[in-house]
């Protein structure tokens, strides 16, 4: 079972965001900085997503484990700062979840 899951950032307000969402599920959160790894990854994909899986496939090439990055460059406008934040922690668990459930049916953990 997966006990810590590495994300592609040293933001320590996103590695609180999703130890939260991850936290009830006994899962830890450690970001590139708690691992002493710092790269410097353009980020010149297309899109937010483009972005994220370049971080996440630089640091777990530099890591040696997979990692998950989530690039939140979404903002929606006409929504309030609560409700931003509110549809993001719910992507975000929900992006979490999928690449887990990846991850697991690939064995990369086992």
């Amino acid at each position: 079972m997966i006990k810590e899951l590495i994300i592609g950032t040293s933001n320590a307000a996103k590695k609180k965001a999703i130890g939260s969402v991850l936290a009830p599920l006994g899962i830890t959160v450690k970001g590139t900085d708690d691992l002493a790894v710092s790269l410097y990854i353009v980020e010149d994909g297309a899109t937010a997503q483009e972005n994220a899986r370049k971080k996440a496939l630089a640091y777990a090439g530099a890591i040696g484990r997979p990692v998950f990055s989530i690039d939140n460059a979404l903002y929606l406008q006409g929504l309030s700062d609560e409700e931003q934040a509110a549809f993001w922690q719910r992507e975000i668990g929900k992006q979490i979840v999928e690449f887990i459930q990846e991850a697991w049916k690939s064995n990369i953990w086992q």
